[in-house]
């Protein structure tokens, strides 16, 4: 794995099924773990549960991937701001926005694909995102103050995670709600060992001390999800999804 892994066009086919692939379709298995399905939708109900954002709110989905999480902010903010490092994906999240649906090969089992129509959520307002590419550790100031800050399953894709959570409370309003996801899967390949979070403590006690300072740590779960390979292979992870308020 590398920087060039979320350009690949298998793996923008994969995320464009998780994001926007019918349920039935991406698991057609009873047996399966059904919970752990819609996740990018997940992340935004269960975020927001029990918060009260303040009207005409700005939002930034900082990882955006291929933009489904972006849309459903859509539902409580006027303006969203979709990010990603991968112009893959920022390009897809472009065209579905347009286009409101895409055709995607996917991989059937190995060695077969078949082609699945993907299409974007009803009760959206893809009006109000918009999709630029960048870097999570070289964000411009330029984006402005949001209140609210999504970073799903960001931080251990990060060269410099601690240097992230540091920083990132500059586009963050007083007040303003910070969102985090993270399996915490470190891969050395993405973030130097002597980077992860376990290096002195569990990776929540590492992240609680780093955004101590700056957030009041309001709650946190655990939030299952199902990455699809092909039909007969899943990768299912769990997630610890926590929310901040910036004091």
């Amino acid at each position: 794995m590398g920087s060039d892994y979320y350009e690949r066009s298998s793996i923008l086919a994969e995320y464009l099924f998780f994001h926007y692939g019918e349920s039935s379709d991406y698991l057609p298995f009873a047996e399966g773990p059904q919970s752990a399905l819609n996740f990018p939708l997940k992340i935004v109900e269960r975020g927001l549960a029990g918060l009260s954002l303040p009207p005409a709110s700005r939002a930034m989905d900082l990882g955006c991937a291929v933009g489904r999480s972006s849309f459903e902010l859509t539902r409580y903010c006027q303006e969203v701001v979709g990010i990603d490092y991968s112009s893959a994906f920022i390009q897809a999240a472009q065209t579905i926005q347009k286009q409101k649906e895409l055709t995607v090969c996917v991989v059937e089992e190995v060695g077969t694909t078949k082609k699945v129509s993907v299409t974007l959520p009803s009760a959206v307002f893809p009006e109000r995102v918009q999709f630029f590419q960048g870097d999570a550790l070289n964000l411009s100031l330029d984006y402005g103050e949001f209140d609210l800050v999504l970073a799903a399953n960001l931080i251990d894709r990060l060269s410099d995670p601690t240097l992230f959570l540091k920083d990132i409370g500059r586009w963050i309003k007083k007040g303003g709600t910070l969102i985090l996801t993270s399996p915490y899967t470190w891969i050395d390949s993405f973030t130097p060992e002597e980077k992860w979070l376990t290096q002195e403590n569990s990776n929540f006690q590492t992240l609680q001390n780093i955004l101590e300072p700056q957030y009041d740590f309001q709650r946190k779960e655990d939030l299952p999800m199902l990455i699809r390979e092909h039909r007969r292979k899943y990768q299912w992870t769990v997630t610890e999804l926590s929310v901040w308020v910036k004091k």
